[in-house]
């Protein structure tokens, strides 16, 4: 630490402190508003910089904000000095909010401090590495406050005074025995990159797009609405066990627990619904990190992104990308900028669309209100992505426009989706696209003892390898819309037309997952996509295919009375839902956590009545039907999808309806057995079709779906005809 005697202020006056009197402030902070060390940003601020933007700071407005909000104007920075590093003193005033920042500071909630600056210079703090972080070197200084969270989580506040002090203007000499017992100092090294027109900037943004929280934000927090949804499901399953008890002991009929069951059932589905969908918002957030931490880790060019022919993007893409697609927490004040932008994003996204169709020739994206919001928003949380927008350079700047929608909607889709989040995902870096499998184990052997000095050679074993191939499809999602929208309404509609496009594409997507064929005649023959390509479900393999046409036994009947096949019977019991594991490859069927098992809700639903679900004993005393969470089987997750068929034939197909085809199916699936592959995420246009003189946003998507083993098998296995 510096002498006393030697140390220079800046501006300002100097105040000595007396316990006796009152104080025009609730709290004095003592701080260290930067260091030198690395921050989140991958940036140094230099020590001289900073107080030399202090002495226009100090004689101007050296006001002192809480989380650099200018509706939370706390108090003033009331001097600045050079202690082997700038260190500030600042007063809190003793206004509502001020007193309650100063509470949060007693009480150790708020332990941060930061500064806001703009108009910055850096240079590379070791000119020989591009990775070296970046030195600001010159900036204007708008504002030093306390902040929730800053770069430099590591920093503390060590010293604050309380009020009861009466501060009086000294001079310079008597400034040594005013601070001789000079309190630790606050370390941090946060800044934000901003300027004082930023407060409009996000008041504007916020008047468009709204509330900033994410649905996945809002679903993860939901501990008490998920507790009470299981609670509730539980309650309604121990009712129907209930009912199969008293229908064992001839109390009622079983055409009252069936009718039972039929108004219970789309209960039962909401319920389980909406826990899956906090249980996925809770998995798509523990997927996340940081902003700040993803920003850091990515200091230059961002080679990752690749176009239809395997090549990197250009770098304005690439950040593109990054800013709208990266799965980051929406934490800070920059985290809710990043929240706020892709929101925008996507409401420059549908305008975009629709403006496009509508005015035809004489439309260009920058005439929209919204463009040039969004292009200082983004200025804002990076520069450089900012100054690429407002580049000169055709095809470079000025063309570039939103081409995805923000991950905002991928959220929304993971969130909708059931069977397709518990398989694993690759980006596919051409189409096709051809990704290496392992198709036979090496064997193991005993290794002989080394007894002589030419003992023998260990036994040789290959592994078989091969590949698949994944051939992106088109997969598009068709909603129709008023042509009356201005582009006010379309940024009002654009989080309802996010979750609509994101829950039908979804959906198709599983129902293909389930039920596609690729033939030229489709299994199922009195099914829509049997006579109409343009189903998803006509474009690739499915589990029902793949399991009924293996070159292996991996589907069966459960009425079947053959011995060893099921349970032997007519009836639908237990023994056929592990009769229909044992069908799986061997390599894929022992693990029961690497297991899903598909059916509907009436399947489930009969499921209850099986001893192993009403005996506590059996199933442990946190089985689903007892604590209301996800229904499992033997230890594997049990998924209700509503694209599983109740009105197949008795040979698992749909070839028609009415009598005869009221049966239905169990599917068991290996989730490391296939694999997703994604060419391009969801693109959105917009188009009139002049038959039906309606107009339509039309979202796609390029994925394929693909086994992850040798083309004679699959790890699936398909039990059907279940009355």
């Amino acid at each position: 630490m510096g002498n006393n005697e030697d140390r220079k202020t800046l501006d300002g006056a100097l105040f000595h402190h007396k316990a006796d009197d009152a104080s025009p402030w609730e709290m004095i902070i003592t701080a260290r508003p930067t260091t030198e060390a690395v921050d989140s940003y991958n940036e140094i601020t230099d020590g001289k910089a900073f107080m030399e933007a202090a002495k226009f700071y100090l004689k101007t407005n050296p006001v002192m904000m809480f989380n650099h909000q200018t509706d939370m104007t706390i108090g003033k920075v009331l001097e600045c000095w050079d202690d082997d590093g700038p260190v500030i003193k600042g007063g809190i005033a003793k206004t509502a909010i001020g007193k309650d920042v100063a509470e949060l500071i007693r009480v150790g909630v708020v332990t941060k401090m930061s500064f806001m600056f703009g108009n910055a210079s850096y240079e590379k703090d070791d000119p020989q590495d591009d990775n070296s972080p970046d030195r600001l070197i010159s900036f204007k200084l708008y504002e030093i406050g306390p902040v929730s969270i800053p770069a430099n989580m590591e920093a503390t506040i060590e010293a604050a005074k309380d009020a009861g002090i009466e501060l009086h203007a000294l001079t310079k000499e008597q400034d040594g025995e005013s601070r001789s017992k000079k309190a630790p100092a606050i370390h941090t090294g946060h800044k934000k990159e901003s300027t004082m027109a930023d407060t409009k900037t996000i008041k504007e943004v916020e008047a468009l797009v709204g509330d900033v929280k994410s649905e996945v934000e809002e679903l993860a927090s939901q501990t008490k609405e998920l507790e009470d949804a299981k609670s509730t499901h539980a309650q309604l399953v121990n009712g129907l066990m209930e009912k199969y008890k008293d229908l064992e002991k001839h109390l009622i009929t079983e055409g009252e627990v069936s009718e039972l069951a039929e108004k219970m059932g789309t209960e039962l589905t909401d319920l389980q619904a909406q826990i899956r969908k906090i249980r996925n918002a809770k998995a798509i957030e523990g997927g996340r990190e940081s902003f700040f931490s993803w920003k850091s880790r990515i200091p230059g060019k961002i080679g990752e992104v690749f176009d239809e022919a395997g090549r990197a993007l250009p770098e304005v893409q690439q950040r593109a990308y990054h800013l709208f697609q990266a799965p980051v927490k929406y934490e800070g004040d920059l985290g809710r900028r990043v929240k706020q932008l892709r929101d925008l994003h996507d409401s420059i996204y549908v305008s975009d669309a629709y403006f496009r169709q509508r005015a035809r020739s004489n439309y260009n994206i920058t005439h929209l209100k919204s463009w040039g919001i969004f292009q200082d928003l983004a200025s804002e949380i990076d520069p450089e992505f900012g100054k690429a927008m407002a580049s000169t350079t055709v095809s470079h700047g000025d063309e570039w426009v939103p081409t995805n929608m923000s991950s905002e909607y991928y959220d929304a889709y993971r969130l909708a989706s059931l069977v397709e989040n518990f398989i694993p995902h690759w980006s596919m870096p051409s189409n096709p696209a051809v990704y290496p499998i392992l198709t036979t184990r090496p064997t193991m052997y005993r290794a002989s003892q080394a007894t002589t000095n030419n003992p023998s050679q260990l036994t040789k074993s290959d592994f078989g390898t091969g590949n698949t191939t994944f051939t992106a499809e088109t997969f598009a999602v068709c909603v129709p819309v008023s042509p009356e929208f201005i582009e006010d309404s379309i940024i009002a509609v654009v989080p309802a037309l996010r979750e609509q496009l994101a829950t039908a594409a979804s959906e198709g997507f599983e129902s293909m997952l389930i039920n596609g064929d690729d033939s030229a005649t489709h299994q199922d023959t009195a099914a829509d996509w049997a006579t109409d390509t343009a189903y998803p479900e006509s474009y690739e393999k499915g589990f029902r295919f793949m399991a009924l046409n293996a070159s292996a036994t991996q589907a069966f009947n459960t009425q079947s009375t053959s011995a060893g096949v099921g349970d032997a019977t007519a009836a639908f019991t237990a023994e056929d839902c592990r009769y229909n594991r044992e069908l799986l490859p061997s390599a894929y069927s022992h693990r029961a956590a690497d297991l899903v098992h598909v059916t509907s809700l009436a399947v489930w639903i009969k499921m209850l009545s099986f001893a192993q679900y009403s005996q506590p004993g059996t199933y442990g005393a946190n089985a689903s039907w007892l604590t209301g969470d996800m229904p499992t089987f033997d230890g594997s997750d049990l998924v209700l999808s509503s694209q599983l068929l109740e009105t197949m034939d008795a040979n698992g197909l749909k070839t028609g309806s009415g009598s005869g085809h009221t049966h239905k199916g169990f599917i068991t699936f290996n989730r490391k057995g296939f694999m997703v592959g994604e060419k391009r995420g969801a693109t959105l246009e917009f188009e009139k079709n002049i038959l039906t003189q309606q107009w339509a946003f039309v979202l796609s998507e390029r994925k394929s779906f693909q086994p992850m083993m040798a083309s004679t098998a699959a790890p699936v296995a398909y039990a059907y005809n279940i009355e």
